[in-house]
């Protein structure tokens, strides 16, 4: 009987106990997601890594960015306010609904290998500081514009052009005859589209993970962070070690990506926690 007694009285107390724990976090909630953004309840979200907005199923989190430094000294600005009027958070919620698509993120992660632009951004701020800021947003406008170029629907001109020289080319014309009418590449347009023998190991990733590869006068198409190419290697020689491919090319822009991205970014849903 004792036991029995003992172990209700244990059950009674975890209990309490429990719902006391349930009311102070409920109360805790309350405080740090409502009324006036303070220093004190912002380091409470550095500490405890809980988000401080979302963006669709998307969580903002104090890591990403130091959302108290927009606050106004001496004014009492709520967290909403503070959240609407910076650019820096909607930058960042934007950047995360954008870029959220498996494909592109698999596409970042091959382009930081061996990218000379982000090499130079990580030996510049640091690898741990390029990851999060200068170098990621770069591979991440890399990513979307290969992607972006690749999708008839939204570059309808440059997937028609495209389609025409290369039904020209089965027709038996020549990627040097096309590329004065077509190409948009100034350096090589007036000389047939030659761009003369290439140290392909200083070339964008993946533009060279396709063309070294290429056999010789096969004609193939390639999406880079500069546009559309339609490429073929004519030759190849080594010049001290350095492998060295004869290029032709015709090179197709598109031209309406910032516009279509500044559309995109308008259109995302910002939902914010705290009122």
């Amino acid at each position: 009987m004792e036991k029995l007694e003992h172990t209700n009285k244990r059950l009674l107390f975890f209990s309490f106990l429990v719902v006391a724990l349930l009311v102070a976090a409920a109360l805790a909630t309350l405080w740090l997601y409502g009324g006036t953004l303070t220093q004190a309840k912002w380091n409470v979200f550095v500490f405890t890594r809980l988000p401080v907005g979302r963006v669709g199923n998307l969580y903002i989190r104090a890591s990403e960015v130091d959302l108290y430094k927009f606050a106004e000294d001496g004014e009492k600005s709520t967290a909403v306010s503070v959240f609407a009027n910076s650019k820096k958070v909607e930058a960042v919620a934007k950047g995360k609904v954008i870029f959220t698509n498996q494909e592109l993120n698999e596409t970042a992660s091959r382009l930081a290998v061996g990218d000379p632009t982000y090499a130079m951004l990580v030996k510049k701020v640091g690898a741990y500081v390029a990851e999060q800021t200068e170098a990621r947003k770069y591979l991440y406008e890399v990513k979307l514009r290969i992607w972006y170029a690749q999708q008839p629907s939204l570059e309808p001109l440059l997937a028609s052009r495209a389609q025409e020289i290369e039904q020209r080319i089965q027709k038996g014309e020549t990627l040097e005859s096309l590329a004065k009418a077509f190409s948009e590449d100034s350096a090589t347009k007036w000389f047939s589209g030659d761009a003369g023998y290439v140290d392909i190991s200083g070339a964008v990733p993946e533009y060279k993970k396709v063309v070294e590869s290429l056999p010789l006068h096969k004609i193939a198409r390639v999406y880079t962070r500069f546009g559309l190419h339609i490429v073929q290697v004519t030759g190849e020689v080594q010049d001290h070690g350095k492998k060295m491919l004869h290029i032709q090319e015709i090179v197709l822009r598109p031209t309406n990506f910032d516009s279509w991205l500044s559309t995109q970014e308008d259109l995302v849903p910002v939902v914010w926690y705290v009122k």
